[in-house]
């Protein structure tokens, strides 16, 4: 479970949209297809404005407002489609050891999940909507497995 009240909350507005959607879909297997692409736009959006989150608390720990500034502008110019990939990238950037840590705590089944969700939010994004192969109950699944992710990265950047 996450600590961080904020990500608390974003997470709970994520379960909300998938007990919606689970409801509104399982009488019509289209608009399930449809509500899933919907699903994971949604989450990987969620999890780009928490790992954000993440990572404006870690530099308000400095203090130093033109130091926060800074991380703020960089992490929003930079940090775009947040699978694994792109989170071990951001946490490179602050130290090898953060990199160390995520590699050696978060699971490759968490992995996969979050990648998962990018990847299909993308494929829709971009047209390729013949290889989204994904359920609303395939989302939920991704969801709570690739929480994990932002566990870690909460624990990390304590």
């Amino acid at each position: 479970m996450v600590k961080d009240p904020y990500l608390e909350e974003r997470f709970a507005g994520v379960e909300q949209s998938l007990q919606k959607t689970s409801a509104w879909g399982a009488k019509d297997p289209e608009l399930s297809a449809y509500l899933a692409g919907y699903l994971v736009v949604l989450i990987s959006g969620v999890y780009e404005d928490c790992i954000e989150h993440l990572v404006h608390t870690r530099a308000s720990k400095s203090k130093d407002s033109q130091l926060m500034s800074y991380v703020d502008n960089r992490t929003d110019r930079t940090f775009r489609n947040p699978d694994t990939s792109s989170v071990v990238g951001l946490l490179g950037e602050f130290s090898k050891t953060y990199k160390e840590r995520f590699n050696a705590t978060v699971d490759p089944d968490s992995r996969v999940a979050l990648d998962s969700i990018v990847n299909n939010k993308n494929w829709l994004a971009h047209g390729e909507t013949s290889k989204l192969q994904v359920t609303v109950a395939d989302v939920r699944g991704y969801f709570q497995r690739s929480a994990r992710v932002l566990e870690a990265l909460e624990d990390i950047l304590a």
